[in-house]
């Protein structure tokens, strides 16, 4: 199964020869009273080219009970 993943990664154009580096650059800020965001960037470190964006947050639903949202 990880040989097809790997196939299916080339076939639409990304590299899994393991040579590849990325940076990431990452932070996180508050999201009102009861949240946190936080957000990546993803770059190629080579070129600098942006490979992808991604943002998730931390919502505290219940005082004893953090919960994850995607967004």
């Amino acid at each position: 199964m990880q040989e097809d993943g790997s196939n299916h990664a080339q076939s639409v154009g990304f590299s899994t020869d393991g040579s590849d580096v990325v940076e990431i650059e990452t932070w996180c800020q508050s999201e009102g009273r009861i949240g946190t965001k936080r957000d990546w960037i993803l770059k190629d470190a080579a070129t600098g080219e942006l490979i992808g964006r991604a943002t998730g947050c931390i919502s505290k639903l219940l005082s004893s009970l953090p919960s994850l949202c995607l967004l």
